[in-house]
Formats: structure tokens, sequence, C-alpha cells
């Protein structure tokens, strides 16, 4: 929220603009600084300056003002001026202890000048600068007391309904806001906008600030609809006030294109980012620092997006700039570091991302100290990117670290705590320590219940979490009370046909299953089938228990031990055709990857990755032959071959088959650039000697792929029931035919990718495939229909499997000789 960091600006730099009284009144004061054109001279240059961005010369030009104010023609007014416009100068270059020391000479000016004293309005003003630097260092209690002395004096000054206090207000409603206090917040704003009752009033700049935090507020409470009218209004109001070339009518669209991004509005923010950089090119300064600002933003956008060349090229550019400007030790430097650390970590590429986030975690700790809230989240980043990367030991350590330090920076129920113990408790899950993962998520649920209520859907979700960790423990009574309690909440606050309570009651079919109370599995299932027949993808949903039946047979043979385990793993994020680029394939081959070699017990120089550039059609064929895996895998061999990219329909002029997309794929030449599915079941037949290949596909021909859907073209595609595969090759699909298998709304990965990776190891490394299946078909059944209100089932195909049912992630050497039941 970038318009924020301008509004602070200007509520620093109140001496810098007549924007109404307050500011006025040191220019008011009775002073010989009237006739001391030497002084006027060099502070009003210096405050150009700073408008302009200029900081250095600003700082300067002050400096030498301040010589003026020191001298024999000086006086305490023209100090407190120049002493206010340092303390600002230093903020924004992040050198806050100089910023520190500047309000207090300001203070004592002011306090042992009874021309002045504790009531006048340049009181006001350096309480505001007190309050403006400790809310950048993220010290809220300080910031409050300060923000509301100033507001104090100034209600003295002017009355309580005037908007010239209008500006103190607003700070401490964007305060409150960014402290997670939307209640406190949303009435301080409510009244500074009260305030603004005439038209003169509503001409000022102040007015659009105004509108522009309701904005921001309603944003933060995921309004989205009153948040745009709010914004929109601002950028109007912003245009009359000060006119459209002017930065802070830029900063007001820059806002509204970071609303437009979170909602996935992608052209309307492109559109609006770009007004507000050719505003910034305009200005004096060739190195105005808004463009990085825009240049950041865009960045994001374009992640989002998975265009993640531009992503990269926008961040590049606002980190050189903001290093050009600022230096390597300022907060907005470290911010571009985060910026580009959360791209490489989209793509999967945790080598590039972890020494950016260690830098940017390094640069926050000398800016802000080691307890700052930018550090604690940064530290939080950097345990999700060992988590991420299977580092379990170490994303521990730094989670806990960072927990450490927000307990002592926050309240018990800060959402910065609850995150950090919500991705703790993944760690412990993941490694399946649910004893340790259950006393965190209790805490969470505990956070859940205060901050949003006993009533809330955001309440009722946790319920669920804590029931899945209750049911892997077989607490089985334990976890059907917890369904039972979320599904009255979202029976009342969702809707009792909602996809949610379809959710609920699947969940709850399974456990009374699991408790053998086949009368209420019955009734709870055929209620949630009643709810997912109204949704999209239902057209082959009737057939998968049928045609899939055989995954529950028994081996009739000797089991033969695997020999060694292989895996080829495929991930397409940036494609040659950067139109049908998607957000996070490589990332969830790469995850895929690192949980084949950190769980899975395969060996890491066993598995081959390969992502984006490297996963051309060649290099996919090549591998799979003799330059690698038809090498390598002899006939006990386990073989895993995951490909996570876009899938296509079939086509009848190919006999109708299907594609996959490769990174060199021509989209209108799919016959000529593709991987046809059959082709693709063949050379495996023909090149791989393992009787036992597991073909994992996290694909779908299904469009829009902005939307965090994987395919090319929405209408009906990879149909399992029409690809033939060789004896031993059992293939896992993401989706059926006729639905889109999608990427999360909650973490960077795909649903099915996710899911799985849990699914394979849900009972150890003992976990069979089919048990696998199970878990992860109901977990991305009901994860999607709650998040996108669509079906998606995957399906697994063991009709031609030949032998037991294969442990993907057993050890090697813990395979016994004999006959083994995989019923």
């Amino acid at each position: 929220m970038k318009l924020k960091k301008n509004v602070l600006a200007l509520a620093l730099t109140l001496s810098f603009f007549a924007s109404g009284p307050l500011c006025q009144s040191v220019h008011g004061e009775e002073s010989p600084q009237s006739k001391n054109t030497i002084f006027l001279n060099f502070i009003t240059s210096g405050e150009k300056a700073y408008n302009e961005a200029r900081y250095e010369d600003a700082e300067r030009l002050c400096n030498e003002a301040m010589k003026e104010a020191k001298g024999p023609k000086g006086d305490n007014v023209m100090l407190v001026r120049g002493l206010i416009d340092l303390s600002t100068i230093t903020m924004n270059q992040g050198k806050y202890q100089e910023a520190e020391n500047y309000c207090k000479q300001a203070l004592e000016a002011i306090e042992n000048d009874p021309k002045m004293g504790s009531q006048s309005a340049n009181m006001a003003m350096v309480m505001n600068n007190f309050a403006a630097l400790y809310a950048s260092l993220s010290r809220m209690d300080e910031a409050e007391t300060f923000y509301k002395q100033a507001i104090e004096v100034g209600e003295k000054l002017y009355g309580k309904d005037s908007s010239n206090v209008s500006i103190g207000w607003l700070n401490l409603g964007q305060l409150y806001y960014d402290w997670g206090k939307y209640k406190e917040s949303r009435e301080v704003l409510e009244h500074a906008l009260s305030t603004f009752k005439t038209p003169e009033s509503k001409a000022t700049m102040f007015y659009a600030v105004c509108l522009h935090h309701m904005g921001e507020l309603n944003r933060l409470e995921g309004n989205y609809k009153l948040s745009e009218e709010y914004f929109k209004q601002a950028v109007s109001e912003a245009a009359t006030s000060i006119g459209k070339n002017h930065p802070y009518y830029a900063g007001a669209l820059q806002n509204l294109g970071e609303l437009y991004t979170r909602v996935g509005r992608y052209k309307e923010a492109e559109t609006v980012y770009n007004e507000a950089l050719a505003i910034y090119e305009r200005q004096p300064n060739p190195e105005f620092p808004g463009k990085a600002k825009i240049w950041h933003e865009l960045a994001f956008l374009y992640e989002a997006q998975g265009k993640y060349d531009k992503a990269k090229e926008m961040c590049q550019k606002a980190l050189e700039l903001r290093e050009k400007i600022f230096g390597k030790k300022h907060g907005e430097y470290a911010a571009s570091l985060n910026c580009l650390a959360t791209i490489y970590a989209s793509e999967g590429k945790y080598a590039q991302a972890e020494p950016l986030l260690k830098e940017c975690l390094s640069v926050r700790e000398r800016v802000y100290g080691v307890d700052n809230p930018k550090c604690i989240r940064t530290l939080k980043n950097l345990g999700s990117l060992y988590t991420d990367e299977g580092k379990f030991e170490l994303a521990q350590t730094t989670l806990n670290k960072a927990l450490q330090y927000a307990e002592r920076k926050f309240k018990p129920d800060h959402a910065d705590i609850t995150d950090i113990v919500s991705e703790l408790c993944e760690v412990y899950e993941k490694q399946n320590k649910i004893a340790e993962a259950i006393p965190l998520a209790q805490r969470t649920l505990a956070s859940l219940e205060k901050n949003f209520g006993s009533t809330s859907p955001r309440y009722a979700e946790g319920l669920r979490e804590m029931a899945a960790l209750e049911e892997k423990q077989k607490h089985y009574k334990e976890a059907l009370a917890l369904y039972k309690k979320a599904l009255v909440i979202d029976e009342k606050e969702v809707g009792p046909n909602s996809t949610t309570v379809a959710k609920d009651l699947g969940s709850m079919a399974s456990i009374y299953t699991l408790l053998k109370d086949t009368a209420n599995a019955k009734s709870a299932q055929e209620r949630a089938e009643k709810i997912k027949a109204s949704l999209p993808g239902n057209k082959y949903s009737n057939e998968v228990s049928e045609v899939f039946k055989n995954n529950q047979r028994v081996v009739e043979r000797p089991f033969k031990p695997v020999g060694a385990k292989y895996a080829l793993v495929v991930g397409i994020s940036n494609f040659e055709d950067k139109s049908i680029n998607l957000r996070y394939a490589a990332k969830d081959a790469t995850d895929f990857a690192n949980f084949l070699t950190t769980r899975g017990n395969f060996k890491p120089e066993n598995v081959k990755l390969l992502v984006d550039e490297k996963a051309t059609r060649q290099g996919i064929i090549d591998a799979l032959g003799k330059k690698w895996l038809g090498s390598k895998a002899d006939a006990n061999d386990l073989v895993i071959i995951y490909v996570s990219s876009h899938g296509s329909p079939a086509k009848l002029e190919a006999n109708k088959n299907n594609f996959l997309v490769a990174f060199d794929t021509n989209k209108n030449s799919l016959l000529a650039t593709g991987i046809p599915m059959q082709w693709l079941s063949q050379i495996i037949t023909d090149e791989v000697r393992s009787n036992r290949v597991v073909l994992v596909l996290d694909v779908c021909h299904s469009g829009a792929a902005q939307k965090g859907e994987k395919g090319l073209l929405r209408e009906n595609g990879i149909n399992m029931h029409d690809v033939t595969f060789g004896a031993g090759q059992s293939i896992l699909c993401s989706s059926q035919a006729d639905q889109v298998s999608w990427e999360s709304k909650k973490y960077p990965n795909s649903v099915f990718t996710k899911r799985l990776m849990e699914g394979l190891v849900i009972d150890g490394d003992k976990t069979s495939l089919v048990k696998a299946y199970d878990y992860l078909k109901d977990k991305v059944e009901s994860e999607v229909m709650t998040d996108r209100g669509e079906r998606q089932t995957p399906i697994l195909d063991t009709s031609l499997w030949s032998g037991d049912n294969v442990m993907i992630a057993v050890p090697i050497d813990s395979q016994k000789d004999d006959k083994v039941s995989t019923k």
C-alpha cells in the first residue's frame, strides 16, 4: 500500500506545504526570519529538493539554513522549522537515529521558548513527527501516544471538529489499521471524515487522503467493493485538489492498482500502474523514488500472473534505483530484496531465493532492530522457504526464533503470532509429528476464536484443521465433534447448501465410516453428494469408483523387493510462449523432487528435475530414453514420472490424442510440437525397462491460466479412458476430463501436488499409493469445492499394474521378500 507512505511523508512535512493552518503556523510565528533572506532561500530550496526526492541536496540545503537559524540573525522559530525539515528528510532516508535526535532538539527548543510553548502548532508538528518516526519503527504504543498528543494540541487550537486537525486523526487511523486494530481505526477515520463539512475543506488534499484511508481499511477487512469506491473517489478528489501531475495523485492511482492486483483484475491494475509511472517519470528528478515503488508493485502483479521474467525485470529495476537513491542499508532496498526472493520462491528456485531473504533480514535487523515486525515476517518467510525445501530442522529453528521475537513484540493473539504458529504446526505435520503439531493447532484455534469469534467461518476453518490432526491420531470421536461444530457454524454463516457444508459433511461421512456408523455415514454422504451434483465437473464423477475399483485387489504373486528408485520430475511455469505461463508448475515440480529426496527415500542422484527451459520436448524425450532413465532403471526398480504443466484436449485430427505441453510447444501446432499421451506411454514402454512405473500428471485441459487453472482451452480434455498404457504402468491424474486442475488460493502450490505430498506419507514411509490416493482425492475435492465452487476429482488407474500395491516412500533396505496383501 504505497499511497500510505506518500501520505506519511505528507504528514511529516507539513512545513513544506501551504495546505492549512498547521503548516502555515511555522511561517506565521513572530520572527525575524521574514527578514532573513539567506535562511529563507536555503530552507525553501531544501524543501523543494525534498519534494523532488533529492534527499542529499535537501539535507545539505537545510543544514545551511540551520547555520543561519543558529546565527545572530536567527531565532527559535527558524531553528524549529529547520529541525522539523531535517527530521523529515533523514527519516525518509532511513536515518532513524538522526531523525529522532532532530525531533528531540526541536522539542527542547519549543519547551524553552515561552513564545511557542507546549500548546503551539509547532509542538503539534513535532509530536506528529515523533509519532511518524516510531510508527516507521513499529513502536506502535509510543506512536499512538504522540499522535494523541498532537491531536490534543490541534483541537485546543482549532476545535475538536475542525478539518484543520484532520491530519492527526488520519495518521492515528492509519496507525491503528497498520496495527491490526480495525475497530479503533474505523472509529477514528469516520470521525476524521465527518470533519470535512465544507466545500473548502473537501478541496484540500487531506480529504483525498481520508478517502484513501477508508479505502485501505475496507480492503484490509475484505470489503473490496466498498474499498474500490473509496479509492476511486480518492483518485478523483486528488485530481481536483492537486492535479493529475502531482506525485500524490500517482500514489492514489497506485493504491487502486494494488487493490486490482489483489482481486485478480490484472489488466486494470497494469493500466493504473503505468499511468502513475508516467507521472513519476515527468518529475524533475530522473531518480524519483516513486518509480521504484511502481516497478515494485508491477513485479508483484506479473508474479501473480506467472510472468516471472517480467516480474524479475521490474524488481531488478526497483532494486537498482533504490540502491542508487538510498544505498544497500535502507529499508526500501530490503523490500526489493524480499520481492525478488518471493519471485524466485514462486518458481521453485530456492537456491536463488534463500540468500536474498538472508540479506533482506540482515538489512532490516540493522535498520529496525531484530524484534521489528518487518524482521519477524522476514524470518517467517525464511522458515517457510526451508519448509518448502524439506529442511525441517532449519525451518523449526528459524520459525521458533521468529515466534520468540513475535511473542516479545505482540499480544498473544496477534495475527503474526498465529501465522508463525500455523507454519510451525505444518512443519511438524509434514514430519508426521502429530503429537507435537496438535498443541500448536490448538493455540491457533484459540487465537482464531478470540480474533474472529466462535461463529465465524474462519474459526470453522480452524476447527476443520484441528479435526484433521485428531483424525491422523485416530482420535475419531474428537475429530467428529470438531467437524460437527464446524458444520453448525457453516450452515448458519455460509448456507445449508454451500460447498463448505458439503465439505464438512464429506469429512463427517469418512469419520462415521471409520466408527462403523453406517447409517450416519450414508446420510452425511448423500447430503454432501446432493450439493456437489450442482457443481461444474460432474460428467465423469459417477464412473470413478466403478472404473477404478480394481485398486483394492489382493496380490496373488510373491512380492519382489524394489531394487532401486528413480524419478523424472518435470514442471514448466515459464514457457517459450509467455502467453501460456503458469504460476506454480515449476515450484510444484521442485517441491515434489525435494519431497522424494527428503521424505520419499529417493537418492538425490536418482531424481532428475527438468523445469522451464530445460523441459523442452526433446529434453523430456531424452531424459526418458537412453540418455538417462532408459539406461538406469531395471525391471524390479520403481520409476516415478511426474509432470506439472498444461494439458490439451483430445484432437480429432490427431486420432483423439491428448497432449502434454512442453517448454517449446506451440499451442497452435500441438500435433507437431506437443507430446501426445499415447506416444508418451509408448516411450515409457519401449525405453524404460522397469515393470513398476507410476505416471503422475498434474495437468488439465481447461482455460484461463491466470485464474489459477492449468490449461489452454475450456473444453473437454484429457480422458484417461482413451489412453492406453503398458503392463506395469499406473497413472495418477489430477482431475477428470471435464474438470479443472486448480492452483491454490492459500499456498504457493497446486492443490493436487500439495495434497499428494501429504498423502504419500500419511502412514509414514509404508503408505501405499492407494492409501495416498484415498487421502488426496478427499482433500483435493473438498478444498477445490470450497474455494472454487467446482469439482476436481483426481484419478488413479492401476488396471494394468502387475503385482503389489507400491509404497513410493518405502526405504529400499526395509523391504522383505514375502507375499504382501494390499487390500
